[in-house]
């Protein structure tokens, strides 16, 4: 019975939402037309109740009428319910809150709201409840009431006085009075929409109009024509008395409707046949429905797109898009072209998205829009979309769902297309077939010392046992036609080569992971540091866990690697490349082509010759190896070899996040807006550089650059030369007293041990264990002893937790719940509660559990496959004890800072082991005091102590405390310098480190030997002070010159002559005696060719 009364009630309003936001009461899209709430209605079975009503603003729209009765209706039972709402007429005596005057009419003034009382009547009791209500006269044309839900039923408003006419009778509405005889005659009416022409004050206004015809019509008959949009007849376009030759002109204009509804209305009309001899016209007949605004043809089945494919979504418009020009104007075709147009956003809608963005479709569409303009309004337009690829095998197709709609603040201005504002289309629903099946598993893989893998699953060796020397950078992937490319450099390691860095590119961005070692400057340097160039607002995705990086590509190409210690030294321990369907007969490097064939993949780059392997390894290898910098990715400034490509740009488009009538969050190769989620993702490790850079500025400012300070130390990549390079023999049998049986036996007994191997050869079948152990067996054969047998077992695990991920179906098996877990980003500790076993985990829980590094060393629980340690251990792996001090790698450490480039306040530690809690810096001051002679180091200040800055596993920060810094304010003091050591505990401190800061442009210092020398450059602040006190001495002398000239005008021309011919003579300046030196290690080399451009010594003076 409730059910009952909810949807009769619900069926007698009629509510149409086509613009949300607060809005002009008159402008109220809620209509009541229900003819049963006249007050002449006696129902014999009343249903009608208004507590289920929305409280808003409300416009009848009844045949009945719209005034409200201000006559008790005595013992109720009227307007379709059991208890009606009356407006009595004394209720404008009461004082009421809008001030309203005593003696005023009942009904509003126009363009006037007022409050107003109403009762409802129960039984003979006329004013059994009182409700407060609001009228508004809307300029004279109508009223709206502002109404609220009535408490119980049945209780409803009550408006109208009249009836529909009796059978067999009818009046020109339809209801009393008027009522009377009518002819049976009726014709059949269609709707068409065309373009209305007019001119006003000297300009042509094109607008939409609808026209009402009948090709049964005839000469001899006179019509009533009216118009309805969603069914609400629109009084200002009725049309009365018509004759048959006046048809085409009884239209409905925008005008008639454009203040009440918007685009994507139903339109129909109805026609009545006057005939001589009758009062009334004859009976209504209707049109068909005529939908005016924006189609999408086949939205009611939807759309299918496959991942990786196009598809093009067509879109129609059925109104005309207006405009407005001066007449006989020779630029009408760009004005009804580039000024009068719809802009028309297409996104994904938020209630999809779990946070900010669903990257299910990308769109072609620019900046997720398109325009169509008055010229071109009823052509086919489409919205291209692809179905993106989520790198995982998935359970069942996606579906999801676009949204069209038009933002009124970035439209076309004209105010008669002001209807095309804030419209809004049914969300199109698409289902993403999947197609990862294809492409997982095809994975290609450096393993060291490197083991290499093609896409096609080829495993083929780059070693050391070449003629030439094979260390060095090599281009391991490239796409043919995205500006993406993937490069690995390969270091020597004992008889072999080993990965140690890896540079990703994504057109204008670069990510760079540089481990490896190279020789600057005479000296044994190490880089150490992890960053990014991010220059096309963001291209790639970068995620970072413990010591493990995915980088995944805009094509959906991912990247894996971790670095660690590998062999004798810390760097990469392996690049696995997996790539996509966007991949697919598009790749090259030493990754081969991706393309399911095997006659194709040792292509050489020059010859473009499918070479055979391993006969013609190192020709193959050598092919793809990067000589010199102009195809480098491992520059320290970022710089990118120049890439010519086009490339066809698809976005992520998204709706925004607040407002439903603003434009969309949007993500493409080169736009300006950027989705906030892509914008606030940080990684921890990685040091994100700037793309604005300079290499020389002139005017040195570090008051505003102090990020300046953590950019870690990068030394440019040099390979000496190796001209007694001999080829290291590893096929020359086993050494050390392995054989084959044992070094198998070693690395099989060593997986069967690990929890991941029995986990991933039972759900993970993509990754064969018996393929690492066949690089374990080749390992053990090069090398001589198991050292990298550690590294592979992380291998096998960290790829089998990368392809479960990929397994929708692992996420979800035998998953009936879990217990909560608390994460760090940064924080290897675990709780109390992470230490105990979830009570029954999914599939891929079990293997996340299985696949931390060494089993967390015994130390601590596996989580996500990230070791969580107990109190008295931390890293990776677990095996780091808290007390121990960090390892200081000194081979990367900058020990000048350069006080004129940097501010030099925090100075960065590489090294491994770093305890993030309780790192701590000791400094041990010391600096070098100018005298009148010479310069002295001076070490006599008290060691203290400051709290240390975690950056990642392998940098560290030391800040020097701002009280220590206003210290060193001392003009004698030329330069400041600590000796630092770091300690975990605050206990056990590593050996210290020694770093000095100066003003490169007037000293150069040295902390190998701890002295000082002066070295004036030209933009030496010192030297400026002296060069100004000498022009400042020639301006008084060309004073008194002229003051010469003027009291000895005679002998002025001589007097000049002489004086002229000495100062030419004369050189101003001082004796420079050294040459200037690089500013600080690694950023002087940035600024050298600069400053030997523009700095030129001055000569030297006669006189000191």
């Amino acid at each position: 019975m409730l059910l009952d009364l909810y949807l009769s009630c619900l069926s007698s309003v009629i509510i149409l939402i086509v613009e949300g936001g607060n809005q002009e009461p008159c402008d109220t899209h809620n209509f009541i037309d229900d003819w049963k709430r006249s007050v002449a209605y006696v129902p014999d079975n009343p249903h009608l109740c208004d507590s289920f009503l929305l409280e808003d603003w409300y416009r009848v729209v009844s045949g009945t009428g719209e005034l409200m009765p201000t006559e008790c209706p005595v013992g109720g039972w009227r307007c379709g319910t059991t208890n009606p709402i009356w407006l009595s007429k004394d209720s404008f005596l009461i004082p009421l809150i809008d001030g309203v005057q005593e003696n005023e009419n009942t009904y509003p003034d126009v363009d006037k709201t007022v409050s107003r009382i109403v009762y409802s009547v129960s039984d003979e009791n006329c004013k059994s409840k009182k409700l407060p209500i609001k009228i508004k006269n809307c300029g004279g044309q109508y009223y709206v009431y502002y109404l609220k839900p009535v408490q119980g039923c049945l209780t409803a408003y009550c408006f109208g006085t009249e009836l529909p006419c009796p059978e067999g009778q009818s009046s020109e509405t339809g209801f009393t009075p008027g009522c009377g005889s009518f002819p049976n005659t009726t014709v059949s009416p269609k709707i068409a929409v065309k373009m209305h022409e007019e001119t006003v004050k000297n300009k042509v206004h094109l607008t939409p109009k609808f026209e009402c015809t009948a090709d049964d019509a005839s000469e001899e008959y006179i019509f009533d024509i009216m118009y309805y949009i969603n069914n609400v007849q629109i009084d200002s376009a009725t049309k009365r008395n018509v004759s048959y030759s006046d048809l085409g002109r009884a239209v409905m204009l925008q005008t008639h409707w454009e203040n009440v509804f918007k685009p994507n209305m139903f339109v129909k009309c109805s026609m009545q046949v006057r005939v001589d001899g009758y009062t009334s016209p004859g009976p209504k007949t209707f049109s068909d429905q005529f939908f005016a605004g924006i189609k999408v043809p086949n939205n009611d089945r939807g759309f299918a797109v496959k991942e990786g494919e196009i598809l093009k979504i067509p879109l129609e418009f059925t109104l005309p898009v207006g405009c407005i020009y001066p007449v006989e104007n020779p630029r009408e075709r760009f004005i009804r072209k580039h000024s009068c147009f719809v802009q028309l956003y297409n996104a994904i809608p938020k209630y999809q998205r779990d946070k900010c963005e669903n990257e299910d479709l990308k769109f072609l569409t620019e900046q997720c829009g398109i325009k169509i303009s008055n010229s071109n309004w009823n052509e086919q337009h489409f919205i291209e979309i692809r179905g993106e690829i989520d790198n995982k095998l998935n359970m069942r197709d996606r579906l999801t769902f676009l949204r069209l709609w038009s933002d009124p603040k970035h439209g076309s201005n004209i105010k008669i297309l002001r209807i095309w504002h804030s419209v809004h289309l049914p969300d199109i629903k698409v289902l993403i077939t999947d197609t990862d099946e294809l492409s997982f598993g095809k994975s290609c893989f450096s393993h060291n010392d490197p083991h290499m893998q093609n896409f096609e699953g080829i495993k083929w060796e780059l070693q050391n046992n070449f003629n030439e020397p094979s260390h060095g950078e090599y281009i391991m992937y490239k796409h043919d036609r995205l500006p993406q490319q993937i490069h690995g450099f390969f270091r020597k390691c004992s008889t072999a080569l080993c990965n140690c860095g890896i540079a990703i590119r994504s057109a204008d961005s670069l990510f760079v992971a540089n481990f490896c070692e190279t020789l600057y400057k005479g000296q044994r340097r190490v880089n150490r540091y992890v960053a990014s160039w991010l220059c096309d607002d963001q291209n790639m995705i970068i995620e970072e866990t413990g010591n493990t990086y995915m980088v995944q590509l805009p094509s959906g190409t991912q990247v894996h690697f971790s670095h660690g210690q590998v062999y004798d030294f810390y760097g990469v321990n392996s690049i696995q490349i997996t790539s996509s369907q966007l991949d697919f007969d598009l790749t090259s490097g030493l990754c081969g082509r991706y393309n399911n064939k095997n006659d194709d993949d040792f292509i050489e780059r020059t010859t473009l010759i499918n070479l055979h392997i391993p006969e013609d390894t190192w020709r193959f290898a050598k092919s793809w190896k990067v000589d010199g910098t102009d195809e480098s990715l491992f520059s320290i400034q970022g710089k990118l070899p120049e890439l010519k490509y086009h490339l066809q740009e698809y976005c992520t488009c998204n709706t925004p996040q607040k407002g439903d009538n603003k434009p969309p969050s949007y993500t493409c190769l080169s736009s300006t807006e950027m989705s906030n989620c892509r914008q606030i993702q940080t990684n921890q490790s990685v040091y994100h550089a700037s793309c604005l850079t300079s290499n020389y500025r002139s005017k040195r400012d570090v008051s505003n650059i102090e990020d300046i300070d953590e950019r870690p130390p990068m030394f440019p990549m040099y390979i000496e030369p190796d001209e007694d390079h001999v080829p290291s023999e590893v096929s020359f049998g086993w050494k050390n007293g392995f054989t084959e049986e044992i070094a198998r036996n070693k690395c099989q007994v060593a997986f069967s041990k690990t929890l991941a191997y029995s986990a991933c050869t039972k759900y993970v079948p993509s990754v064969n264990s018996d393929d690492y152990v066949k690089e374990c067996v080749e390992d053990m054969k090069i090398i001589g002893d198991d050292r990298f047998l550690k590294i592979t077992l992380e291998t096998f695990a960290s790829t089998c937790l990368g392809n479960a991920k990929k397994m929708e179906n692992l996420t979800v098996t035998n998953r009936t719940e879990t217990e909560n877990r608390t994460e760090s980003a940064n924080d290897t500790e675990a709780l109390e509660s992470d230490l105990k076993p979830p009570l029954i985990m999914s599939i891929l829980e079990v293997i996340e559990q299985s696949t931390c590094p060494d089993n967390c060393s015994g130390n601590g629980v596996c989580q996500h496959g990230v070791c969580r340690c107990s109190n008295d251990f931390f890293g990776v792996d677990c095996s780091r004890e808290k007390t121990k001090a960090p390892l200081i790698e000194k081979s990367a450490f900058e020990s000048i800072c350069d006080s004129s480039e940097r501010p030099c306040k925090k100075f960065i530690i590489p090294g491994l082991d770093f305890y993030p809690k309780n790192l701590t810096c000791k400094f041990r001051p010391f600096k070098f005091i100018e005298t009148e002679t010479h310069i002295d180091f001076q070490e006599n200040e008290e060691a203290f102590t400051h709290r240390g800055i975690y950056k990642s596993l392998f940098l560290m920060f030391c800040e020097i405390p701002e009280s220590r810094r206003r210290r060193s304010a001392d003009v004698s003091t030329i330069a400041n310098g600590y000796f630092i050591s770091i300690s975990n505990d605050g206990l056990n401190f590593t050996e210290e480190l020694a770093v000095v800061s100066f003003d490169a442009r007037c000293y150069s210092c040295n902390v190998t030997d701890f002295w000082c020398a002066k070295e004036y450059q030209l933009d030496c602040p010192f030297l400026k002070i002296k060069v100004e006190d000498v022009k400042d001495n020639t301006v008084y002398i060309g004073i008194g010159i002229g003051v010469g000239l003027v009291v000895i005008i005679l002998i002025a021309v001589g007097i000049f002559l002489y004086l002229r011919k000495r100062i030419k003579g004369t050189n101003r300046g001082y004796d420079f005696t050294k040459e200037h030196i690089a500013m600080s290690e690694t950023q002087g080399d940035q600024q050298s060719q600069h400053a030997q451009e523009e700095v030129t010594l001055l000569p030297k003076s006669d006189k000191s």
